[in-house]
C-alpha cells in the first residue's frame, strides 16, 4: 500500500493548491498542479480555518487572473481608445488640456484603429514595437511629417501604457521604442524676397482686396494663424502703437469663444508703422473681429489658405522654384511668416529675451509683467524690418 501524501494538493474552485504547514502557520503552495503561479501564507495553525481561508485566496487570485485574461484577450482598439478619451475628456473640461489637444487625441486614434484594422490586428494586446514602426511607415509613406509622426507614435505608447497601469492589459504588457526628438522645422522659412513678392501680389489683387491685410500683419507680427483670426479691434491699441493676443482660458464664456494662446498666456507686440497705416482707416467696434473675408465674415482659416495657395503661392512657385517641393516655396503657409519674422528679427540683432516675449514661448508671469516698460525699446527693433 502506497504511503500517504504528506501535502495532498486541494482542489478548489480555480485551482489546486499544496497546502503545508511551517513554522506552525499554514501555506498555500500554487506553483504546482494547475498553476496560479505563487505562494502565499495562510496566518492560521488552524487546520478547519486554514481551508476556509485557502478558498477566499482561490477566488480573489481566480477572479484576477480571469480579469487579466479578459483584459488580454477583448480589449479592441475601439474600446481602448474609448476608454483612454473617456479617462482625459474631463481633463480638457476643467483645463488640464487644451480642448483642441484633447481633439487632436481622438483624430489620432481614429487614423490608428483605421490603420490596424487595415492590418487585422483586433486588440491592444496585440501591440508591440514593431506594429508601431510599421504604422510609423506607413505615416511616413503617406507623406506625414516627422513632428506629426512622432506625435503618433508618442500617443500610442501613453495610451498603452496608462492601459497597463490601469490594469486593462497584462502587468507585463510594453511598447519597447525609443523615440529620438524631433529637432528642427521642415517648415518653410519664406525669404525676404519671398515676402516681399507675396505682399506685392497681395496688394495687386484688386478683385480680393481684403486678402493683403491679413498677410501684412502674418509677415510683420509673426503671429500664428489662430492667433490673428481671433484678433479684435478692442485689442489693437492706435495711440499706444500695440497690439495685444489674449489669452481667455480663466475666463467662463461659451464654447467655443474663449480664445487660447499656446503658450497659455496673453502677449504685447508693437505695431509696425506699415501695418498701422493699414489698420487705421479700416478700424471697427472693440469687440469685432480685425481681419474680415470677401464677404464681411470673419476669416475661415481653411477657406483663406486655400485661397492664399490658389491666387499667390501657385502663380509665384515658377518665380521660386525648388528641388524639394515639401521644403521649398511652393510648401510654404502661414507658418512660414512665424519662421521669417523670428529669422529677420533675430538677424536684425533683437536680444533673444525678446525674442521669446514676441513670438509667444516665454512662460514666466514675472517677464510679462514687465514687458510694458520695454515696449519702446522693442518697438525700435520691430520698425528695423524692411521686406
Amino acid at each position: 500500500m502506497p504511503a500517504k501524501l504528506k501535502n495532498p494538493l486541494i482542489t478548489c474552485e480555480y485551482f489546486d493548491w499544496k497546502l503545508f504547514k511551517r513554522n506552525g502557520f499554514y501555506h498555500a503552495d500554487g506553483r504546482s498542479g494547475s498553476n496560479p503561479g505563487d505562494r502565499f501564507s495562510l496566518g492560521t495553525s488552524d487546520y478547519d480555518e486554514a481551508l476556509r481561508l485557502l478558498r477566499l485566496l482561490d477566488e480573489k487570485v481566480g477572479c484576477r487572473k480571469e480579469e487579466e485574461q479578459e483584459a488580454g484577450d477583448h480589449l479592441s482598439i475601439k474600446d481602448g481608445n474609448d476608454w483612454y478619451l473617456g479617462i482625459r475628456e474631463p481633463d480638457s473640461q476643467i483645463g488640464n488640456i487644451r480642448p483642441k489637444t484633447f481633439e487632436g487625441y481622438r483624430q489620432k486614434l481614429n487614423h490608428w484603429e483605421d490603420y490596424c484594422q487595415s492590418q487585422g490586428v483586433a486588440a491592444w494586446n496585440e501591440i508591440d514595437e514593431v506594429t508601431v514602426k510599421k504604422f510609423m511607415a506607413k505615416l511616413t509613406e503617406d507623406g506625414r511629417k516627422p513632428r506629426t509622426i512622432y506625435s503618433y507614435a508618442t500617443l500610442i505608447k501613453q495610451v498603452h501604457k496608462e492601459m497597463t497601469r490601469k490594469k486593462k492589459l497584462p502587468a507585463d504588457s510594453s511598447i519597447d521604442l525609443k523615440l529620438g526628438k524631433v529637432r528642427g522645422t521642415d517648415v518653410h522659412c519664406y525669404t525676404p524676397e519671398e515676402v516681399n513678392a507675396i505682399l506685392e501680389r497681395a496688394e495687386g489683387l484688386t478683385e480680393m482686396p481684403w486678402l493683403y491685410a491679413p498677410l501684412l500683419a502674418l509677415a510683420y507680427t509673426g503671429l500664428r494663424i489662430g492667433e490673428l483670426v481671433g484678433l479684435r479691434w478692442g485689442d489693437i491699441d492706435f495711440q499706444g502703437k500695440k497690439l495685444s493676443v489674449i489669452d481667455e482660458g480663466h475666463r467662463s464664456l461659451a464654447p467655443g469663444k474663449v480664445r487660447h494662446t499656446k503658450s497659455g498666456q496673453t502677449r504685447h507686440l508693437p505695431i509696425h508703422d506699415k501695418l498701422l497705416a493699414v489698420l487705421e482707416p479700416i478700424k471697427g467696434n472693440p469687440s469685432d473681429p480685425v481681419f474680415l473675408d470677401g464677404q464681411g465674415k470673419r476669416l475661415n482659416p481653411d477657406h483663406f489658405r486655400r485661397l492664399f495657395v490658389r491666387m499667390i503661392i501657385n502663380p509665384l512657385a515658377p518665380r521660386f522654384p525648388t528641388k524639394n517641393r515639401r521644403n521649398g516655396f511652393a510648401s510654404g503657409r502661414f507658418h512660414s511668416f512665424r519662421h521669417a519674422f523670428c529669422s529677420r528679427m533675430t538677424n536684425l540683432g533683437t536680444p533673444p529675451r525678446m525674442m521669446l516675449e514676441l513670438m509667444g514661448h516665454q512662460d514666466s508671469e514675472m517677464t510679462a509683467h514687465y514687458y510694458d516698460s520695454r515696449i519702446d525699446e522693442c518697438r525700435s527693433f520691430v520698425a528695423k524690418i524692411d521686406w
